[in-house]
């Protein structure tokens, strides 16, 4: 195996390791943001009786800012 800086063979690089669990959760940014906005703004319409545009506006934000966290994550992997 990996023996060290002693060694005469080379520590493996498992940075990939890393990178892939932090991309494991692009699916579930793009699922829970949504969600998190729909039940926000169902909330707000029930408070306002405004039904059903605060929905759709934290939906739309929900979604936007999963995406949004999306693309942050795979700008920062590509580094």
């Amino acid at each position: 195996m990996d023996e060290g800086p002693g060694s005469k063979r080379p520590l493996r690089d498992n940075k990939w390791v890393g990178k892939a669990a932090q991309a494991s959760i692009i699916g579930w940014m793009l699922v829970v943001c949504p969600i998190v906005g729909y039940v926000i703004g169902a909330w707000i319409d029930s408070k306002l009786h405004s039904s059903p545009w605060a929905t759709l506006v934290f939906l739309v934000l929900g979604i936007a800012a999963g995406f949004y966290e999306v693309v942050k994550l795979v700008i920062r992997l590509s580094r």
